[in-house]
């Protein structure tokens, strides 16, 4: 009787998994939901610029970028995520300008970006680090 009930549930077990095959797992929210931050980056005309993207559990999303000494720009949209992928599109805030799609890696505490232009981006790209402290701004 034993090996009954464990033969069931080894089939249903494995009728389970057959199933997702082929499917992305969702990446799980925790992986990504907070703030990131990146370093001060190089840039033409400014002493650096410093970009932060908040990601909420209800997969919205907000790029803020700040040349240090000027206002900050912030750009709202969503985000999804599978595997260790998230998709961010975001567009700027009252403007009717193109949004922004990004493509991240998420390894660990880190963020970057997967598919860029160099033009935009310099060669290496974009990388995020998690910060805990979610009520800070981004802030020279």
């Amino acid at each position: 009787m034993h090996l009954r009930i464990i033969l069931i549930a080894a089939l249903a077990f494995s009728a389970a998994a057959c199933s997702q095959q082929g499917k992305k797992p969702r990446l799980r929210e925790s992986a990504v939901v907070g703030t990131w931050r990146s370093d001060t980056l190089p840039v033409a005309g400014s002493p650096g610029r410093m970009y932060q993207l908040s990601m909420t559990a209800a997969g919205m999303a907000e790029l803020v970028s700040e040349d240090i000494g000027k206002s900050p720009i912030a750009e709202r949209g969503t985000w999804d995520g599978a595997d260790s992928l998230v998709r961010v599109v975001v567009r700027g805030v009252n403007t009717a300008s193109r949004p922004t799609s990004m493509l991240l890696a998420i390894r660990g505490d880190q963020l970057g970006l997967v598919q860029f232009d160099s033009t935009e981006w310099g060669s290496n790209g974009l990388t995020l680090y998690r910060r805990r402290d979610s009520t800070r701004t981004v802030k020279p």
